[in-house]
């Protein structure tokens, strides 16, 4: 190999300086994209957190259209009562109790119990009401499910169906936003199934921000 130029010794340290600079610029790009898949991670991790999930059930706008016949709707903090009185002296009760799960992310979620129950022997008038399925925790937690509810009362036989508009409703939550499925629909009690248990599926939403951050990192 011949004596190196002053040109050829200008251009390798020239050509040195490119790859320093590059070397510099992929490790800040690396601390940027760690910084934010870092982020990322924990805000996922967040969301994973142990939830408690409580029913508020409510029955309302009662009705019994046959003559002589007389419906109400309570609601109280932990359920509600959908009471019906028949012409014939008979009273048909049916009763919504609020129930609490918790959860570490998605699954399998208690939506609350339909009981029924008859006393005397009815003409065979009918009822008619409604019902909202929200819930009371966590706290500031918005959206709901709405049914009608429909039953009549036939000798000291009687029953009530609960049938809600969707199978899926989305919820919004200060604690993270999610969706329920329920697992049955419609909902039907009395004689000789006089309590129901609801069941859901319910599956977290995944966070925008987080969605954000891993975005922004794979696009430096």
């Amino acid at each position: 190999m011949g004596p190196q130029t002053s040109q050829s010794v200008t251009r390798q340290r020239a050509g040195a300086g490119y790859n320093h600079k590059s070397v510099s610029r992929l490790r800040f790009c690396c601390s940027r994209i760690a910084s934010v898949v870092a982020v990322g991670i924990a805000v996922t991790l967040s969301s994973a957190l142990a939830t408690t999930y409580t029913t508020s059930g409510c029955f309302s706008n009662p009705e019994a259209p046959t003559a002589g016949t007389s419906a109400f709707a309570v609601c109280t903090a932990s359920g509600s009562t959908f009471a019906f009185n028949d012409t014939g002296g008979a009273t048909e009760t049916l009763m919504y109790t609020d129930t609490t799960t918790t959860l570490t992310s998605g699954g399998t979620v208690n939506l609350g119990t339909f009981t029924f129950v008859s006393t005397g022997s009815g003409s065979g008038a009918s009822y008619f009401g409604n019902f909202g399925l929200g819930f009371s925790s966590p706290a500031g937690t918005i959206g709901s499910f709405s049914a009608v509810v429909s039953g009549d009362l036939v000798g000291s036989l009687g029953g009530a169906t609960i049938l809600f508009s969707s199978l899926t409703q989305g919820f919004t939550s200060p604690s993270g936003n999610f969706s329920v499925m329920l697992n049955t629909n419609p909902v039907q009690v009395g004689s000789g199934a006089s309590s129901f248990t609801l069941i859901g599926t319910l599956t977290p939403i995944p966070e925008p921000l987080s969605i954000e951050l891993f975005s922004a990192g794979l696009a430096l």
